[in-house]
């Protein structure tokens, strides 16, 4: 169980990482608010998904990927658009994988906050499978061309997400 735990970390390592490369090499990061967006964007995924490789520590690694969450939503709301709400809205209508974005940050809020006021009992922890998963489709949307790097992020990660609801809900089927 392990093994596919950390070779799973391992390879979303190092797909991030080429992705990260890659864009790099484009020049794609000469923006300073895209290359707040992007890195922000990127450490909330990262976090997201080593919160559930990491279980011991999913509480932490979930709080710090909310407060990541809050800046790259902040980034959207104060810097992009100076808290117009009317922009926003306006960029809402036009561009549908901000959708996905707002229900991974809604997900995650209502996952930390339910983590902070003592509702463990609820099993709010799915809601950050959830997360991720919007956050990985608004990822993968915003991509003009889907490379082969974002394209074994995605199956990677929805992988991960599988394997971690099948361990949850058939636990007597052994470790894989």
């Amino acid at each position: 169980m392990r093994l596919i735990e950390i070779t799973c970390f391992a390879l979303l390592a190092f797909v991030s990482w080429q992705v990260i490369l890659l864009v790099e090499s484009l020049g794609g990061l000469g923006d300073p608010i895209a290359t707040l967006y992007f890195w922000s964007g990127w450490i909330c995924i990262f976090l997201l998904s080593l919160s559930l490789i990491a279980p011991k520590y999913k509480r932490e690694i979930g709080l710090t990927a909310f407060v990541v969450g809050i800046l790259h939503s902040g980034i959207f709301v104060i810097l992009d658009f100076g808290w117009n709400l009317a922009l926003i809205f306006t960029e809402l209508k036009q561009k549908y994988y901000l959708y996905f974005g707002v229900l991974s940050f809604l997900c995650l809020m209502t996952c930390t906050l339910g983590s902070l006021w003592g509702f463990q009992r609820f099993k709010l922890y799915y809601l950050a499978y959830l997360a991720l998963g919007f956050g990985l489709v608004h990822l993968l949307m915003i991509q003009k061309i889907l490379t082969l790097h974002y394209l074994v992020l995605g199956i990677g990660i929805g992988a991960l997400i599988i394997y971690k609801l099948f361990r949850k809900f058939y636990p007597k089927c052994g470790n894989l």
